[in-house]
């Protein structure tokens, strides 16, 4: 079914680069945004979320020519229903920046900006009619994080890595800070004291890097501020909080093993059906091209794809891991809890294991992976035996 259009929205995907966190999996030059998760882009992913939404015109923003190039290429072949274009920016442009340059564009009432890494089943609608209904400058969505930061920190120690957010009784954003280092005195602005008679704190909440903007407030600070360093900075005296409902998938492939994770969660269970919008094989809950061609007691586990022309030999065995287009695993290989790219090829009695291995990588026979990052095109030796490496080629 067709998703009505909301003329009434804009929308700005942030894709950056090539995103150092995720180093080696970039080393080849791919853009962050279009690294495959569930062998498909990443980017159709926050894509899905605005078409379902209604949006109908949409800027992807890329840090330098060759990822603008690279996502444009991308978007040639892509069939939805949204008015996508790639936009160029400076690289190493914060999204104040960014935004700045792109401002005149937006003409809609409202704009949503989102990170181009993110994957969600929140339904963006919900976060709209939120923001519209409470006359809100700002309206982020704010998930609950998958660990707690207790379960993180020292017992006697403050917590780090740690999104303070302070809410009023009616789930308005009276005080945000992300503190990357320890905080051991927080401190909070007379001004939102003096506003909020009664603040609830807390650390349980992570913001997902999706918000939806009144334009005309977005514009009106990014031209009279031109020393504003964070969006929270200009509007933050008239946020809405909207919170993720509980139980809905919403994750950022913003790190190594977020990336991993969310290869692996996409096809388990319910966010499956309503991320992927196809259905696993019924009897095996797994993902499995038509192609494959499957040796003597081959064996695909529960939670798995397997992409088009795959290759199994005989014995082999793949759980829990998702296998891109074109690839080869020798007989009797294991592959548990990983990812690998389109053409990799790992040769007979290797193990793959909590590993990603990007596009024409190998593994030769016999060798062993535990926790490793493999760049494109490079080569593990026959018999070796590495954990916790970062394999990439010295150019």
């Amino acid at each position: 079914m067709p998703h009505r259009h909301d003329p009434c929205c804009q929308a700005v995907v942030l894709a950056g680069a090539s995103g150092s966190r995720l180093h080696p999996l970039n080393s080849g030059g791919t853009p962050k945004v279009l690294l495959p998760v569930a062998n498909r882009p990443l980017l159709s992913f926050p894509l899905r979320t605005l078409e379902e939404a209604g949006v109908a015109e949409v800027l992807v923003l890329c840090e330098g020519d060759a990822a603008a190039s690279a996502v444009q290429h991308w978007l040639a072949g892509y069939s939805g229903a949204l008015a996508v274009e790639a936009v160029r920016v400076t690289e190493g442009s914060s999204p104040v920046e960014a935004l700045r340059g792109v401002r005149d564009r937006l003409r809609a009432p409202h704009v949503v900006l989102l990170s181009g890494d993110v994957v969600t089943e929140v339904p963006l609608q919900a976060q709209l009619l939120t923001h519209r209904l409470r006359g809100a400058a700002v309206t982020p969505l704010l998930a609950r994080r998958r660990e707690s930061a207790a379960a993180e920190t020292k017992p006697g120690q403050a917590p780090k890595n740690v999104d303070y957010v302070g809410l009023t009784a009616d789930d308005g954003l009276a005080f945000y800070l992300h503190s990357p280092d320890r905080a051991r005195q927080l401190r909070i602005p007379q001004r939102v004291v003096d506003r909020v008679p009664s603040l609830t704190l807390r650390t349980d909440l992570t913001d997902m890097h999706v918000y939806v903007f009144q334009t005309e407030a977005l514009r009106a600070v990014l031209a009279a501020r031109q020393d504003l360093h964070s969006l929270e900075e200009g509007i933050a005296w008239r946020c809405a909080a909207f919170l993720a409902p509980e139980g809905a998938y919403c994750c950022r492939a913003n790190s190594l093993q977020a990336y991993a994770e969310v290869n692996r969660d996409v096809l388990a269970g319910a966010p499956a059906a309503s991320l992927l919008r196809e259905a696993p094989n019924a009897k095996y809950e797994n993902f499995v091209h038509s192609s494959v061609q499957m040796g003597s007691k081959a064996a695909v586990g529960a939670g798995c794809m397997i992409g088009e022309d795959v290759v199994l030999g005989d014995k082999s065995t793949v759980k829990r891991s998702v296998i891109g287009p074109n690839c080869r695993i020798g007989a009797g290989a294991k592959i548990i809890n990983s990812v690998l790219m389109a053409d990799v090829t790992v040769e007979d009695g290797a193990h793959v294991h909590g590993s990603i291995l990007c596009n024409r990588a190998g593994v030769g026979a016999g060798a062993s992976l535990r926790d490793c990052q493999v760049s494109p095109e490079f080569r593990v030796g026959e018999g070796a035996d590495l954990r916790g490496e970062v394999l990439a080629s010295s150019r």
